[in-house]
């Protein structure tokens, strides 16, 4: 006896889904886009998703980890100009005080409509970990086509929580 499967059904639930997620971790996801901003499970799956690995840029996926543990969005909407990113950044306090071999980070990203001011900034190392997110989040965005306030969600990876310390890896 054999089973039908709507593959419909399947398709849907893993529509979007990052390679680096678990299926646990792309449906805690949806259920928080869902609950967060009252899309439909639908509508959250379809969202490109931006993952932070803490194996990459372990300070950067600290700082945003603890930034949208602080109650930092995760549902982000592409700037799609290099002059508001700029400006973000200066908001945030990532203007020239900051050279040596840290870089200013900043959560939500800066070239992003809810960057700037209020972001949550956090120092990390230039090299290698702002160049690969630099490079990582270029390439997010070109291979979804993100345009002018088209929305994505942010996710943070292989950080772990305990007694108030965040650690990556």
């Amino acid at each position: 006896m054999t089973r039908d499967i709507d593959m419909g059904d399947v398709w849907k639930k893993y529509f979007n889904k990052p390679d680096q997620l678990s299926e646990g971790q792309w449906d805690e996801l949806v259920d928080a886009c869902v609950e967060s901003q009252g899309l439909s499970e639908a509508g959250c799956r379809k969202l490109p998703v931006f993952v932070v690995d803490g194996k990459r840029t372990p300070k950067i996926a600290i700082n945003d980890k603890s930034a949208i543990d602080s109650g930092h969005p995760f549902y982000l909407h592409y700037l799609a100009s290099s002059k508001g990113g700029s400006q973000n950044r200066e908001f945030a306090g990532c203007g020239a005080a900051w050279g040596g071999p840290q870089s200013c980070d900043e959560y939500p990203f800066a070239s992003t409509q809810e960057g700037g001011i209020g972001a949550q900034t956090m120092p990390v190392p230039f090299k290698p970990e702002q160049i690969i997110q630099r490079n990582d989040l270029g390439r997010f965005y070109a291979s979804n086509k993100m345009g002018k306030g088209d929305p994505f969600l942010v996710t943070v990876i292989n950080v772990k929580v305990k007694y108030g310390i965040y650690s990556a890896g």
